[in-house]
């Protein structure tokens, strides 16, 4: 008998019951915010906000260009944006949502145009960081303000991507002494096999921006996120020979600069922003990043990819599927030991109502 062992740090995990939270006729949904005591999503009915053990509650119109959403210590913050509408003499903009004794609203200066698409925010020094999208046909800009929340007053914005190219939806890296703004920026090149070429690019605390990584896909929807060895580039991208868009990650040095090579992760096809969360399982902090991808021709998925120190997979892909089903967005957080998971899916022509539900998922050796 000849046998071969290997030792190996995997989980194993399993999904609990689904409970569905919530469902739109207007084919799918904006965006979706999993905050832990809140679950927040915009869909064509409105932007709703659905405290812990609470019903939901609908804050204004919907967010057409998305939206972020996050805690401070009293009250929850909803930057929203919404796309102009020429056809129906609406100009788009920007919404600051306040919840907390109760809900306040502020509108906030900075164009989003009919096009824009994609919201960041992040909390700093009693303030809000806001970055965003702007979208007219053939211009695509990252802009960026401040809001102090003690008055609700805003700064004027600042265009922070190159004006000369198309810029893609922003993320922020927060840390305790700096704050990073990454984004991604493409443009045409003609005659080439691949015609789209770009990078991805992080400003920090404010500075000029600087390239990360060479990317070949117009929508990267880059996100920094940290576990336990640093900070961790996470990308998508289709370059050669892939066929299909898919995610990558990318160790960074401490001063956010690209450390040893990309790591290929799986296909991630379905567009829509890329979310993080941190977990422990058995002791080891893992990174979990969840995507939208495709399933065959018709169907599609979310992945939850589960990444260790390595940034290699302590579970392989951990989908939510169903069979015909459209499931193409979620986030998710860790909550002692279990990735609450929040996911959106769209309708098909002449189907059902698209959903929203969440599904608990339990992992461990």
């Amino acid at each position: 008998m000849l046998a071969g062992c290997r030792e190996r740090d995997e989980v194993r995990c399993h999904f609990g019951e689904e409970t569905a939270i919530a469902e739109t006729r207007g084919g799918g949904f904006h965006g979706v915010r999993h905050l832990g005591g809140a679950l927040v999503w915009s869909a064509a009915e409105g932007l709703f906000v659905r405290p812990e053990g609470e019903p939901a509650q609908r804050l204004g119109p919907a967010c057409t260009a998305g939206f972020d959403a996050l805690r401070s210590e009293d009250a929850l913050w909803v930057p929203c944006a919404r796309r102009a509408r020429p056809d129906a003499a609406k100009d788009g903009g920007l919404v600051l949502y306040g919840v907390g004794l109760g809900v306040t609203s502020t509108a906030l200066p900075g164009a989003v145009g009919p096009e824009g698409a994609g919201v960041a925010a992040v909390l700093r020094d009693g303030d809000l960081e806001i970055a965003w999208r702007a979208g007219e046909p053939e211009a695509f800009h990252v802009w960026r303000s401040r809001v102090d929340l003690a008055t609700a007053q805003a700064s004027e914005p600042e265009r922070v991507s190159n004006p000369d190219v198309m810029a893609g939806p922003p993320s922020f890296f927060a840390e305790e002494d700096r704050l990073s703004l990454v984004w991604s920026e493409h443009w045409a090149r003609a005659g080439a096999r691949h015609a789209i070429g770009g990078h991805v690019v992080v400003s920090v605390d404010g500075g000029p921006s600087r390239t990360l990584v060479e990317v070949e896909d117009p929508e990267p929807q880059p996100r920094i996120a940290r576990d336990a060895r640093g900070a961790v580039l996470l990308f998508r991208d289709q370059r050669d020979p892939l066929e299909y868009p898919s995610l990558f990650a990318q160790r960074l040095t401490s001063d956010l600069r690209p450390h040893r090579g990309l790591k290929l992760i799986g296909r991630a096809d379905e567009g829509g922003p890329i979310r993080t969360t941190s977990c422990e399982f058995d002791g080891q902090e893992t990174l979990a990043v969840v995507v939208g991808r495709s399933w065959g021709a018709e169907d599609a998925l979310v992945a939850v990819h589960l990444l260790g120190d390595d940034l290699g997979e302590r579970f392989h892909e951990m989908q939510v599927y169903e069979y015909g089903g459209q499931l193409v967005g979620g986030d998710g957080i860790c909550v002692g030991g279990r990735v609450e998971l929040l996911i959106a899916e769209r309708s098909v022509p002449s189907g059902p109502p698209a959903h929203l539900f969440t599904i608990p998922t339990a992992c461990g050796e």
